[in-house]
């Protein structure tokens, strides 16, 4: 089995794990402002990182951006969320680097005037992150390559020192010791490897 097939394996055995919890977390409402989710797999010196949060907080809101203010808000967030380098602290000695970013979320999808872009696809599949109840939700992923993964002992997600409006972030791990969940707050804000 390839490395892209054994990491697409232990993703979705992450997320048939999450499936109860997030039943749970529907429960509760799944789009809690100040809460999101971020799933972290560590294989063959990839670090793979994918994050899930409500508009609000990382931007302040989650309508189409209407003055110059929020539309500058909204591309200083973009901006930000595209440097994983800056948003996760890892172990220097594991020489990690970053090859990919992508960053999606109709907030994103506004032109100038406020109305929505008109997407190629010609249907609502490029809306999927915009709730029928007026939510937005922001999803980043990320791609480390690691000169020696090994000694990648921990990540410092500092998500909370850029985007305040964060506050709780639920995490699932994939990596040496196995499978854990873990919760982070702008106090306790690393993951031990």
């Amino acid at each position: 089995m390839s490395y892209r097939n054994r990491l697409w394996a232990g993703m979705m055995m992450l997320a048939a794990s999450q499936l109860t919890q997030a039943e749970e977390f529907e429960q509760h409402g799944a789009h809690v402002h100040g809460a999101a989710t971020m799933n972290l797999a560590l294989e063959e010196g990839n670090l793979v990182v994918e994050l899930e949060s409500p508009a609000m907080n990382l931007v302040g809101f989650e309508h189409a951006p209407a003055t110059d203010e929020e539309r500058q808000q909204v591309e200083k967030a973009a901006a930000l969320l595209n440097k994983g380098e800056e948003l996760f602290g890892l172990t220097p000695a594991a020489g990690c680097k970053l090859l990919s970013a992508e960053v999606d979320g109709d907030i994103f999808d506004y032109d100038e005037d406020g109305g929505h872009k008109e997407h190629e696809h010609g249907d609502d599949e490029g809306e999927h992150d915009h709730h029928e109840d007026g939510h937005s939700d922001i999803d980043a992923s990320y791609i480390f390559e690691c000169g020696d993964s090994g000694k990648l002992t921990s990540v410092d997600v500092l998500l909370f020192k850029y985007f305040p409006g964060l506050k709780d972030l639920d995490v699932q791990v994939i990596g040496p010791k196995g499978q854990t969940a873990l919760e982070l707050n702008p106090e306790k804000h690393q993951i031990n490897l």
